[in-house]
């Protein structure tokens, strides 16, 4: 099943959804979370968030919010092509090496949140190719985020 097709299923009779962009700009494609949600239109039935290097500090904010549905972005290495995009079942999160940019494992916040509220969880993962200090994003990385985006928008407006 495509990306797209992928992403509709998962936002299908969504009410209101966050978009959580995870990772650090100043590490290259780890920075293509907060590039996303930087760059995604605005929408009375969407909530944008950047939650940089620590998505459990956000929490707060996610429950305030109540979203239906919660798409995580995330730079996931995933041992495939720089810019590869994979929708990624919340039940194999733990099967991927994430980024080591997070102040504690993705994973403890899904289930945190979990605990918290009945949200449908989906994470989206951008295969890096470069994590050095840098704030310029790749090629590769910018053109899958840029993709992303237009699927997000068709889908979400």
């Amino acid at each position: 099943m495509q990306l797209k097709q992928k992403l509709k299923r998962f936002f299908k009779d969504y009410e209101k959804a966050l978009i959580l962009g995870i990772g650090n700009e100043l590490r290259s494609d780890d920075g293509i979370g907060p590039y996303i949600v930087s760059r995604l239109p605005n929408n009375k039935k969407v909530v944008l968030l950047n939650a940089g290097t620590a998505p459990d500090k956000f929490t707060w904010k996610i429950k305030i919010e109540d979203p239906s549905h919660i798409l995580i972005i995330d730079a996931i290495n995933m041992g495939k092509k720089p810019g590869k995009i994979e929708f990624i079942d919340k039940k194999e999160i733990a099967e991927y090496e994430m980024s080591s940019t997070h102040s504690i494992p993705l994973s403890y916040t899904i289930k945190y949140l979990e605990s918290q509220g009945n949200y449908k969880i989906g994470l989206v993962g951008i295969q890096p190719k470069n994590l050095n200090i840098d704030t310029k994003i790749s090629y590769e990385v910018k053109k899958a985020g840029n993709k992303l985006i237009k699927i997000l928008s068709d889908i979400l407006n």
